[in-house]
């Protein structure tokens, strides 16, 4: 059986359709799997510093490698500031990232995890080279959407939030009843808002680990990581704004969530009031705000 893991309340997180399985129906989810709304295009647009990578299971980190990919599709890998002709085009689908170095040569990359300032992925050709093999690589974003934290909107108002970036964590223990034995949710979660540099599009991701204990005993546990997608609206002039999701439910049924939120300029966080659910809670597991800290622009 299949429910949504936050509802409505948890706002530009949960309430985008992040499902969870009863503890009966394990089977080590997570992930993007084969989704293709998960902003990766958008979010991997930006210059890559390479800070770790292996080859056939050796570390093998090369000195100085960025990796530039341009909104248009095309790319370029520069090694110790060399420019050596390492052009390429790329395209998403999914998580699957496809690297073209020429007409007749193309290469896929597996994207593990993508947020506007880190990158997991890993294939089989070394970037820039024609060395293949099991290849992972870590990334760390160093030019883009990211020129690291600031202490407010900065730069041009009217386009923020645009380019930015706001985590939180959610831990929490949810205790349920099903069939008359009491099983413990214990959710330890990061919720991250990520806002495109262009246009009115961003993401909502969750990462994290959520598990079930019975008695102390853990009985089922999986590894969180989804990411939905969103347009949001900014007034500057009264520092808020709202998150927009729409989409299919569970039963066909089409639907479009509107979740209001304040940018609040004297500690650099946004602020999404949590509203009464369907049930009549007025609350969610005990909170009545989500407060989302800047970490990039």
């Amino acid at each position: 059986m299949k429910k949504r893991l936050f509802y409505f309340a948890m706002a530009a997180a949960m309430m985008f359709g992040f499902t969870a399985c009863d503890p009966d129906d394990n089977n080590g989810g997570g992930g993007n799997g084969g989704d293709d709304n998960n902003n990766y295009s958008q979010l991997i647009v930006g210059t890559w510093l390479v800070d770790n990578m292996t080859y056939n299971g050796m570390e093998m980190t090369p000195q100085d490698m960025n990796i530039t990919m341009n909104q248009n599709g095309t790319g370029e890998v520069v090694v110790g500031g060399v420019h050596e002709n390492n052009y390429f085009s790329w395209t998403v689908d999914g998580s699957t990232l496809t690297v073209s170095p020429d007409d007749s040569n193309s290469y896929d990359f597996n994207i593990a995890s993508l947020t506007l300032t880190e990158c997991s992925m890993t294939g089989n050709v070394v970037p820039g080279t024609d060395m293949t093999g099991a290849v992972t690589m870590h990334m760390t974003k160093v030019n883009g959407d990211n020129p690291g934290p600031g202490p407010g909107p900065g730069g041009d108002t009217a386009a923020f939030p645009a380019g930015t970036g706001w985590e939180m964590d959610f831990d929490t223990t949810i205790t349920e009843i099903e069939d008359s034995v009491t099983y413990d949710m214990v959710l330890d979660l990061t919720l991250r808002l990520n806002f495109a540099p262009n246009g009115s599009n961003g993401s909502m991701a969750v990462t994290g680990t959520m598990s079930a204990q019975v008695y102390g005993m853990t009985v089922y546990s999986e590894n969180v990581n989804e990411n939905e997608p969103f347009t949001w609206t900014y007034n500057p002039a009264t520092n808020t704004g709202e998150i927009i999701n729409s989409g299919v439910d569970d039963n066909g049924q089409p639907y479009e969530d509107h979740m209001p939120f304040t940018y609040n300029s004297s500690n650099n966080t946004i602020v999404i009031d949590i509203p009464e659910d369907p049930e009549g809670e007025s609350d969610f597991f005990g909170l009545t705000q989500l407060v989302f800290h800047r970490v990039s622009k």
